[in-house]
């Protein structure tokens, strides 16, 4: 979710740590990848299932910050589907291959009881908007949602929570902050304001709600409140009250699945997908995320 880098735009925090930044929407992690590698943005907030996937192919790409370690998903379905198993042949909808939302049923099915290839996927564009439209479209028997969309899953379609990923506490770095190496070599200095203001964002959105809550209306372009609030309370509960450490824990969860399809993901130690020296340097000032 890229709602720090909103905040610390609307508040001025980018502003006051004489930083000049504006954001960007770029459809897809590999879109913004993309972006990234050209130049065209300096930090771009992305799956890091589709960074380190990216660099790993040479993309010299490296993750600064995570501003949501786990995995923020539900999955929701039809209410005759009774248990994760009903779903074996069944259809899931969901985002596209190597995005967070994929990862997150190739890690999540199991744990309950089903095998990835034991399910039909069929992959959009767009998040929730996307899913919901394509659930709804397809008859679809379920589809993996994040926060924003459970309340509307369930009011509008009649969906029930099959099961909360979030709740599996699987290891991992969602919505990674990304740059290239090149550049952060380049800009330690900026890096380092840019780190701090994504930190000093992450803490204004625990501290106050309501403002937060407003910044996702605007950027979401949805003055549905309760779509609103349920996005803000989830994401507090995922993020908040921390320092945006990447963990290795977290990217070893992702090495370990390439490692099925990717034999070279054994060769690399998660160390290599993450430069915290940015962070550590606020914790050694004293910066607190309360």
């Amino acid at each position: 979710m890229g709602l720090p880098n909103e905040v610390a735009v609307d508040t001025g925090i980018f502003a006051r740590n004489g930083l000049n930044a504006e954001v960007l929407y770029i459809a897809g992690s590999p879109n913004t990848i993309k972006a990234t590698i050209a130049g065209d943005v300096q930090f771009a907030s992305v799956g890091t299932s589709a960074s380190v996937q990216a660099d790993l192919g040479g993309a010299n790409l490296i993750a600064v910050a995570t501003g949501s370690p786990g995995l923020a998903f539900r999955l929701y379905s039809r209410p005759e589907i009774n248990s994760v198993a009903d779903l074996k042949g069944k259809r899931i909808v969901e985002g596209q291959i190597g995005s967070d939302p994929d990862l997150a049923l190739k890690l999540a099915l199991p744990r309950a009881g089903l095998a990835y290839n034991d399910v039909q996927l069929l992959h959009v564009d767009g998040n929730n908007p996307g899913e919901m439209s394509a659930y709804k479209s397809s008859g679809a028997e379920a589809m993996i949602l994040t926060a924003g969309g459970f309340g509307q899953a369930e009011k509008e379609f009649g969906a029930k929570m099959l099961l909360d990923i979030q709740a599996q506490k699987i290891p991992y770095n969602q919505a990674a902050m990304v740059a290239t190496r090149t550049w952060i070599d380049a800009h330690p200095d900026e890096t380092q304001r840019f780190v701090r203001s994504y930190a000093e964002a992450l803490k204004y959105i625990v501290q106050n709600r309501d403002q937060a809550i407003k910044i996702i209306e605007k950027y979401t372009k949805n003055d549905d409140h309760a779509v609103s609030a349920e996005a803000y309370d989830f994401y507090v509960q995922a993020a908040g009250h921390r320092l945006p450490y990447t963990t290795d824990e977290g990217t070893q969860t992702l090495l370990n699945l390439l490692a099925e399809t990717k034999p070279d993901a054994k060769n690399h130690k998660p160390s290599e997908f993450a430069d915290n020296r940015f962070v550590q340097q606020l914790e050694k000032e004293g910066f607190s995320p309360d």
